[in-house]
């Protein structure tokens, strides 16, 4: 029931200055079904496999790769379901595509399946010239991490990826980790909001840190993102 391929391989584009067409290197994965195997200890069948899965792969595949600044950009392309399409970008260069396949290409290809249809297309030779030859590693702080949980309040258009950019771009050097955890739209928020949720994560190398430093890197992060984007703090 459940498949993930993926595909190494060259595709064929017409060529604006000569006979012979371009020949360029992609990597295409594709995956349908349940994303886990059916489990005695939860009641409800497991949830088709859908856009995040394949986006959390790929983040995974890239950090792995050390392919800095990955952006998931919403976007509108014939292959996929508008709505449901992102363009993958590292930094400003374009390395493909991810999204549910538009029904039209699915009845197209003539493919019968119970669950939609999540695939991606990268261009596998920009891939290469942003994998660094070596990396940096920092050492394992000695000293205990401090977590905080923040909600924010932005337009319902923002996406979620420029938020925790802007909140890792404010956090500074003390700033470990931003996850979102939470998406909210609905009363008490008012309609065109939505409530993001992040998980924040900071640690410093070299001592312990206060309730007053996380207090102020915290406060430093929400007034960002009020000038950036008029978030406001969620009280509750």
């Amino acid at each position: 029931e459940r498949i993930a391929l993926f595909e190494l391989g060259q595709i064929y584009l017409a060529s604006e200055e000569g006979v012979l067409p371009d020949e360029l290197r992609q990597l295409a994965l594709v995956m349908t079904g349940p994303s886990s195997n059916p489990s005695w200890s939860e009641k409800e069948s497991p949830k088709a496999i859908d856009f995040f899965d394949l986006k959390g792969i790929l983040e995974h595949l890239f950090r792995a790769l050390h392919v800095p600044d990955l952006i998931a950009e919403p976007a509108n392309h014939p292959t996929y379901r508008p709505g449901r399409t992102a363009r993958l970008l590292s930094g400003k260069q374009q390395l493909g595509w991810l999204g549910e396949l538009h029904p039209l290409v699915v009845e197209a290809f003539e493919i019968q399946a119970d669950s939609p249809i999540i695939a991606a297309e990268l261009d596998l030779e920009l891939i290469l010239t942003l994998i660094e030859d070596g990396f940096h590693v920092d050492v394992v702080s000695a000293y205990p991490a401090v977590h905080e949980d923040i909600a924010l309040i932005v337009d319902l258009t923002v996406p979620a990826a420029q938020v925790t950019s802007l909140i890792q771009e404010a956090g500074g050097f003390l700033l470990q980790d931003a996850t979102l955890f939470d998406v909210y739209e609905g009363k008490p928020i008012q309609a065109g909001k939505k409530s993001l949720a992040y998980h924040l994560t900071f640690q410093a190398p070299n001592k312990t840190l206060t309730d007053k430093v996380v207090r102020k890197n915290r406060d430093r992060i929400v007034k960002h993102l009020e000038r950036k984007l008029g978030a406001v703090l969620r009280d509750a």
